[in-house]
């Protein structure tokens, strides 16, 4: 008596080569969408866009405190940055971001296009807060800010 169990080793070896058919074209998917494209049904790709995303500009910029001493000389320290120290920008409907400063005071911020005020939280000491408004446009910006020491 003879088995057959060819029609069983065909499915077997079909069913495997569709997974594997789905497993490339489901990378092939997410790849491009890490790339930030899409494929159309006939291959052909294009740029993602999302209609309802607004575009997003980077705002960096350096904190520093001073001046430190009334007179400044060369080689001393006349002002200092101001280190992981929460920097939030405020437009007309509140927050609409806040990071915080690096190991060196340098911050950086994605935000809608706008007018903003930036604001250190807490504030520091009784230094006052110089120049923190900007308008961001359509492209990447810098706002260094400096806390005034009122020493001069």
């Amino acid at each position: 008596m003879k088995q057959r169990h060819a029609p069983k080793q065909s499915f077997i070896a079909l069913l495997l080569c569709i997974i594997a058919l789905v497993v490339i074209v489901l990378g092939a998917v997410i790849f491009m969408a890490f790339r930030g494209q899409t494929t159309t049904l006939f291959g052909s790709t294009q740029p993602f866009s999302n209609p309802n995303a607004a575009e997003t500009i980077e705002l960096t910029g350096k904190v520093t405190q001073g001046p430190l001493q009334p007179v400044c000389y060369l080689n001393a320290e006349c002002y200092r940055a101001v280190t992981f120290h929460t920097v939030q920008a405020v437009d007309s409907t509140g927050v609409a971001g806040k990071t915080k400063t690096d190991d060196k005071g340098v911050y950086k911020l994605k935000l809608k296009p706008g007018h903003y005020t930036l604001e250190l939280v807490p504030q520091v000491d009784a230094y006052h807060l110089m120049n923190n408004e900007i308008d961001l446009s359509t492209s990447n910006k810098s706002l260094d800010l400096t806390l005034d020491s009122n020493i001069r």
